[in-house]
């Protein structure tokens, strides 16, 4: 994780609990130190392989959050799934061509002090969409067989966390 993912991911799980509607900018965040020595795995420095940092940065957000839980725990959402990575790539049959996809699939967020977690979301700092089917199908040479909630994958509880989700590719 780069320095300036973890400033943010730190700011974000601030502003998550303190105050959502927070405006962000220096003046905001100037009270908050982040130390985190140059080399560790929350302050990469080159040549440094980052290209995966969010699943990093996930975990990073749900640690903050259970410190907070502590002291404002009716502000706190659960831990949450902590993302999910998969890269398909080689060449696609119908062009002759090269293909990538880089996709972060949805799973589901921690349960919250007056209710359940949402279901199949992108957790905290992925900023991703959900990416129809229909979509990947006519873009690579990609065939989704399966793509449903998990029951009971929340685990149990007062509230219960939302629900992660199975997507079977075939390649």
């Amino acid at each position: 994780v780069p320095r300036m993912a973890l400033l943010a991911t730190v700011y974000y799980a601030v502003t998550a609990v303190l105050d959502p509607g927070l405006p962000e900018n220096g003046g905001a965040f100037r009270p908050i130190a982040v130390e985190a020595p140059p080399g560790c795995l929350v302050n990469a420095t080159p040549p440094a392989a980052v290209g995966a940092r969010f699943v990093t940065c996930q975990k990073v957000v749900d640690v903050l959050l259970r410190a907070f839980a502590r002291a404002v725990p009716e502000r706190v959402i659960a831990g949450c799934h902590g993302g999910t990575m998969v890269v398909f790539s080689g060449r696609d049959d119908r062009t002759g061509g090269p293909f990538v996809d880089y996709e972060v699939y949805a799973g589901g967020l921690g349960a919250r002090p007056t209710g359940d977690g949402a279901s199949g979301w992108q957790a905290h700092l992925t900023n991703t969409s959900n990416l129809p089917i229909e979509a990947l199908e006519g873009e690579f040479p990609l065939l989704v067989e399966r793509y449903e909630y998990i029951p009971d994958s929340g685990g149990p509880g007062r509230h219960r966390g939302g629900l992660g989700v199975r997507r079977e590719v075939r390649v």
